[in-house]
């Protein structure tokens, strides 16, 4: 039985005291490249509260006044203390076991977790995937939520790729699991392009939204590695 909550209110980003660098922003740039790519994002807006950056991030479990009904990766799974190790794939076979819109939604999830990593977002634990209700017990992946680029962590996500990957954070994992999201190469294909593209104007969006040439230095390791180039020579591989 999944434990159904309503998505807590969704208080505004601030910076802390302790940043060195701009990580409000750098998640207001997360979420637009990700627009950009191809994901369902949550709405985010930058405002300026006396001088300082504040992203305002829009509730995505309400419908005018009403709420809808939602769960976390973790309560799909049945994983309620997230002490246990799961995968990609594994949520995708859950989604084709309780979603409103599998093929859609376990397509999306793959184009998520590739995201991930070519933004080295390696906080994607199960509590940072949630799916809406629909109708009669079916779920729907949720608007990505809680994106943000850590370059100067290991380059590993909190949740395998697939059961055989491990901890991984490998761009050639993430391809050799298409299958088990039902993509096929040429589709993979497809997807990856449109990710490389919606990821490889970081530098320009950066300064529209108000970093610094220092938060861009700090911020260049994320957007710019080997798992990159990986993708790049899967998207050119005849």
């Amino acid at each position: 039985m999944f434990s159904v909550v309503c998505q807590r209110e969704t208080p505004p980003k601030f910076p802390s005291v302790g940043d060195t660098r701009s990580n409000t922003l750098a998640e207001m740039l997360a979420i637009q490249m990700a627009h950009a790519s191809g994901i369902r994002t949550q709405q985010a807006r930058i405002i300026n509260s006396d001088g300082i950056p504040v992203v305002l991030l829009k509730r995505f479990d309400r419908e005018k006044d009403v709420r809808k009904m939602y769960i976390s990766a973790g309560s799909l799974l049945e994983d309620f203390d997230g002490k246990e190790d799961h995968a990609y794939t594994e949520l995708a076979d859950a989604i084709r076991q309780f979603g409103a819109y599998p093929e859609r939604d376990t397509e999306e999830l793959w184009r998520r977790m590739v995201f991930n990593i070519l933004i080295r977002n390696v906080d994607d634990h199960l509590h940072n995937h949630g799916f809406l209700h629909v109708k009669k017990g079916q779920w729907e992946l949720s608007p990505a939520f809680d994106i943000n680029p850590f370059p100067e962590k290991q380059h590993e996500l909190k949740l395998w790729i697939s059961e055989d990957s491990g901890i991984s954070g490998d761009m050639t994992h993430a391809i050799e699991a298409t299958k088990r999201f039902g993509i096929s190469e040429v589709r993979a294909k497809e997807i990856m392009l449109e990710l490389l593209k919606g990821t490889s104007n970081w530098v320009s969006q950066s300064k529209q939204i108000g970093l610094s040439k220092f938060d861009n230095d700090s911020l260049k390791d994320a957007f710019e590695h080997s798992q990159r180039k990986a993708a790049e020579a899967f998207v050119l591989k005849i």
